[in-house]
């Protein structure tokens, strides 16, 4: 597949997806996943190892050796391409199933890399010079940019992306360690088939099953497994499946099934599109966020992804619950249908679309449209969508409704156009820094005297520009900003720990002693 950057994990444990990972753990997963080949999943067998040469093979088992092993060549010679990817993990018994979708363009020095699983994408621009790099992150409706530079997180959440980047020496690697375990009959050929077509892939399956049972000791370790690893023995049942492009010769799908103490996994991934003609790299996004901006960003998306995978392990009611009050906290509607109970999931839509004023949610309701259609009039103010209601003889309430919530707007439009009305400013230049210290944005004609004693805070209004925002003056404060502003804070609490400490060995050493022998 794509790429796989540790082509000697053949021994260790492959244990079973854990669905509250966070973002940068479903980056890693995705790679592994992404790149299933025979590097890095087998394990298996409660038997101890055999000296027992592999059979001979016969002419099918060669030419399905030979068109597995020229894949990796294939993919190792990738020069300019688009790739999309979609990938599959889930367990029949742990009611777990996650998808993700890659999407790769290279072109030339120039790389884009996507990562999108459940409501979430992260895509990243790459190139020669590291300062030019950029990671995204897009969470609902809302997305930021920040660059890579020296920020060890972000630095991190790109290096994830830039794995999924296809490496020819990687593919070479995975080359050699599938040569290894076909060689020692790790990897047993179990068919070759017309595997019919994949998109717009004609294709031919290749099948092979995992088992150690006959291999020596000088065997195992040759594949890079401890003779004596205990890990061998939960899992069973292993075996991939590949499907080649008779026309390229690519691998166009993968399919690893397992079983990890007796339940039963599966990892499948399919190319949807691979191009090796240059495609369009999209556009740079040229609005870049701060560092911490960028990470308050992603850590409160990793939250809500968290807490969903939380609610996940809960059952009946309680689970129900639990993703009733996510979605309304979070306005997520789509995140209404993990409710089980009908009443209760079409409850959560109705509350989300009167908090987002979204009536097109109220439509698909069966029962609960018109609750829902009036809840948003009395937001909206909206007449005409009383006019969707079943129910004719609450035409009257849902007019009501839309009155009371016209009058709200116009006493909300009123008070926007009161703050309007009192605005300081139009442009950055209207604004000027004033102050002792510099510690005021203002007006460059106001005619107020300011002044106060010296803070230490004051400092760091150093690291901020004054200027015009949304018709007022300001400091536009940044991540430099609030930095400084939380190290001010850190001093300040540790001077006042250690005048409290100064006093107390003043007092101790100013105090009577009491002779209590006396």
């Amino acid at each position: 597949m794509v790429k796989n950057t540790n082509s000697s994990s053949a021994g260790k444990k492959a244990g079973a997806p854990d669905a509250n990972r966070n973002m940068i753990a479903i980056a890693a997963v995705v790679l592994a996943v992404v790149l299933l080949i025979v590097v890095g999943m087998p394990y298996l067998n409660n038997g101890q190892p055999k000296t027992n040469e592999p059979s001979p093979q016969a002419p099918q088992q060669l030419e399905a050796q030979a068109l597995l092993l020229a894949s990796f060549d294939k993919m190792a010679n990738l020069g300019d391409y688009e790739l999309a990817h979609i990938s599959n993990q889930s367990s029949a018994k742990a009611n777990y199933s996650f998808a993700y979708k890659n999407s790769l363009i290279q072109k030339g020095n120039e790389s884009w890399v996507q990562i999108e699983a459940q409501n979430m994408r992260m895509f990243g621009f790459f190139g020669n010079a590291n300062a030019s790099n950029i990671v995204c992150f897009a969470y609902r409706n809302a997305t930021k940019c920040t660059p890579v530079g020296i920020n060890g997180n972000v630095t991190q959440l790109a290096t994830k992306l830039t794995d999924l980047i296809p490496n020819k020496q990687a593919y070479l690697s995975q080359k050699a360690q599938t040569q290894k375990m076909i060689s020692t009959g790790a990897m047993k050929f179990a068919g070759m088939t017309d595997g019919g077509k994949i998109g717009n892939f004609e294709v031919q399956k290749i099948t092979y099953n995992v088992d150690y049972t006959n291999l020596t000791v000088q065997q195992l370790l040759t594949i890079g497994i401890s003779p004596s690893d205990e890990e061998l023995k939960a899992l069973a049942n292993q075996e991939f499946n590949y499907w080649i492009d008779r026309t390229t010769g690519f691998q166009i799908r993968s399919l690893y099934t397992y079983d990890v103490n007796g339940v039963p996994w599966s990892s499948d991934g399919e190319y949807a599109v691979i191009s090796t003609a240059p495609s369009k790299m999209p556009d740079r996004p040229t609005d870049l966020a701060g560092a911490e901006t960028f990470l308050m960003f992603y850590r409160g998306a990793v939250d809500d992804y968290t807490a969903m995978g939380e609610c996940d392990a809960k059952n009946g009611s309680e689970k129900d619950g639990c993703f009733k009050a996510l979605a309304v906290n979070t306005d997520d509607g789509p995140l209404c249908e993990r409710i089980a109970d009908n009443r209760e999931k079409e409850n959560c839509v109705a509350i989300v679309a009167q908090n987002t004023n979204n009536k097109a949610l109220c439509e698909k309701l069966p029962t609960l449209s018109d609750v829902c259609y009036i809840g948003v009039v009395g937001k909206t103010g909206d007449k005409e969508t009383c006019k969707n209601l079943k129910n004719q003889s609450l035409i009257s309430t849902c007019v009501q409704a839309a009155e009371e919530g016209m009058r709200t707007l116009e006493a909300e439009q009123a008070a926007l156009q009161n703050k309007m009305a009192s605005r300081n400013c139009l442009k950055d230049s209207d604004c000027a820094t004033v102050g002792k210290y510099g510690q005021f944005c203002m007006p460059v004609n106001a005619t107020k005297v300011v002044g106060g004693e010296w803070e230490p805070v004051f400092d760091c209004f150093k690291n901020v520009t004054c200027g015009c925002s949304e018709g007022f003056c300001g400091f536009a404060k940044n991540d430099t900003y609030y930095k400084c502003v939380a190290d001010v804070d850190e001093e300040y609490i540790k001077n006042f720990i250690n005048s409290m400490v100064e006093n107390k060995t003043k007092t101790n050493e100013t105090s009577p002693t009491t002779n209590i022998g006396s």
